[in-house]
């Protein structure tokens, strides 16, 4: 699991839900956007838990967080957090059961749902904008078909990064590779009313 942060007290949160569920050979990257002593603080204490920092805050809302931590990466697929997601606490079940069976010469890129408490709704089984969120990525940690997620289109704007990263990754996986589920291994609650910690 990867889970970029620019410090808010939340990742503690986070945290909290994911390392209990790590087994022999997950690991869990955390990578601060510029210097975040809290969060570094927090990761020191984790020894299942690998801390990586940018020396200066770059605000891409995560993107060049992620693509350092997906070239740090060991694990056989990737699963995004945001330091103010809650991972559910049996997301990890979910997705081993669901990545169970998967043949190693084909990646798969599967959708897995979440709550997303600022629209109300759970999202997934469309690929569509405003259907789907990084949160519900889980895929092969593949180097060659992960496209950077910095590298989004600026005339969509930073909000739609993430749905940007997702069509490039539909685009070199294939459509016909996308597995959906309804599991829910995550949600982005309404927090202090949609204010940042």
């Amino acid at each position: 699991m990867i889970c970029p942060t620019i410090d808010r007290t939340s990742l503690r949160v986070v945290l909290n839900r994911v390392v209990p569920q790590l087994e022999k050979g997950d690991e869990f990257i955390v990578v601060g956007d510029g210097p975040c002593p809290r969060a570094k603080g927090w990761c020191a204490g984790e020894r299942r838990v690998k801390y990586l920092e940018l020396p200066y805050r770059v605000g891409d809302f995560g993107c060049t967080p992620c693509d350092v931590a997906m070239k740090e990466a060991k694990g056989d697929y990737i699963f995004l957090v945001g330091d103010d997601d809650l991972p559910e606490f049996d997301a990890f079940a979910k997705v081993r059961a669901g990545v169970a069976g998967d043949d190693p010469k084909r990646p798969w890129l599967h959708v897995f749902t979440m709550w997303h408490g600022h629209l109300g709704r759970f999202l997934g089984f469309e690929i569509e904008p405003a259907t789907i969120s990084g949160q519900q990525l889980v895929f092969r940690n593949d180097p060659d078909m992960i496209p950077r997620m910095a590298d989004y289109d600026p005339f969509m704007g930073e909000r739609y990064s993430d749905w940007d990263f997702i069509m490039r990754m539909i685009d070199r996986y294939g459509k016909e590779r996308v597995m959906f589920h309804q599991e829910v291994i995550c949600e982005l609650p309404m927090q202090n009313s949609g204010k940042m910690f």
